[in-house]
């Protein structure tokens, strides 16, 4: 038997937080073969804008914690944070260029 926690934790296979790869496959979130995903690509470009925005709206976004001290909810599959302890600074309003 092998366990799911253990998929993806080869530090050695591991690519920079920045790199940027839509043909990594070594994962099942999107399920493999004919039942694979058809929104994958979708998905991954609605994420890439979704921190985009983030980003942009909270340029000075920090963890408050170190990342290693970060802890997850068990489960066989997935990877959830339990909390995700992070400072900015608020604004008010949302910017005018950003009707949608």
């Amino acid at each position: 038997m092998v366990s799911y926690a253990a998929v993806n934790t080869c530090p050695h296979a591991q690519q920079a937080a920045d790199e940027q790869r839509s043909d990594h496959k070594a994962h099942l979130a999107f399920a493999a073969g004919p039942h694979a995903c058809p929104a994958e690509n979708i998905v991954f470009v609605v994420s890439v804008a979704a921190i985009e925005r983030l980003m942009g709206r909270l340029p000075d976004i920090e963890l408050t914690v170190p990342a290693a001290t970060l802890t997850y909810q068990p489960g066989p599959i997935y990877r959830v944070l339990t909390v995700l302890p992070c400072r900015f600074t608020p604004h008010t309003g949302f910017p005018e260029d950003d009707a949608g």
